[in-house]
């Protein structure tokens, strides 16, 4: 992956294709990032090149806002069309979230094939399915 004339290598976290193609068939998924428009476009090529897994995509320039300098994660405006008490993120970034009670925390993805995280939190996320609201079910 080219940005700004440098190429980048991507190194897909293991289990992420199926966690995605599994999530998509019973969620409405939506790639939340605080990279750039042009970041994101560039790695849905990678993760999601035929457009079928997200139903949106925000970007820093659609989903942040500023807090004492910091760029935040605001999930509000995923609430014009969804109830807060549907919404997860999965992030590893707790901090830089403003409605932290969404949030399903994960570990940073530091390169390790041998990573399990995402197969170890499909299970977790597919208990969701029936939930009413899910904000009271995350741990």
């Amino acid at each position: 992956m080219k940005i700004r004339g440098c190429l980048l290598h991507v190194v897909l976290r293991p289990y992420l294709r199926e966690l995605l193609h599994e999530l998509a068939q019973h969620f409405e998924l939506v790639m939340f990032s605080l990279g750039t428009d042009y970041y994101v476009e560039e790695i849905l090529k990678i993760i999601d090149p035929e457009h079928k897994l997200f139903r949106f995509v925000l970007s820093r320039e659609h989903n942040s806002k500023y807090v004492d300098r910091r760029v935040l994660k605001d999930l509000s405006q995923l609430y014009s069309r969804r109830a807060p008490e549907d919404v997860i993120m999965i992030d590893n970034k707790e901090h830089g979230i403003i409605q932290i009670k969404n949030v399903v925390p994960i570990t940073d993805f530091e390169g390790d094939h041998n990573d399990r995280a995402l197969k170890l939190l499909l299970p977790y996320l597919m208990s969701f399915k029936e939930e009413t609201n899910v904000s009271e079910k995350i741990i």
